[in-house]
């Protein structure tokens, strides 16, 4: 795996691809578009088998997404 910071300055999709969960990035690209009750359902389905500080954060991000729906 490409180191992370590195792909900065290339189009977000190769971030997404190279750095994170793609269940996750659906969950962010559609947050980004507005979607927010999508990306939180998105989110939602892989907070559900998260554990310990990923769950964590999943939870926060699902709350910001619910926040603006």
């Amino acid at each position: 795996m490409a180191e992370c910071s590195a792909l900065i300055p290339e189009s977000n999709l190769q971030l997404y691809n190279e750095c994170m969960d793609p269940r996750i990035a659906e969950g962010v690209l559609l947050f980004n578009s507005g979607k927010y009750f999508e990306a939180h359902e998105a989110l939602e389905e892989v907070w559900l088998g998260a554990v310990g500080e990923e769950k964590i954060f999943l939870h926060g991000l699902i709350q910001v997404a619910a926040a603006f729906h």
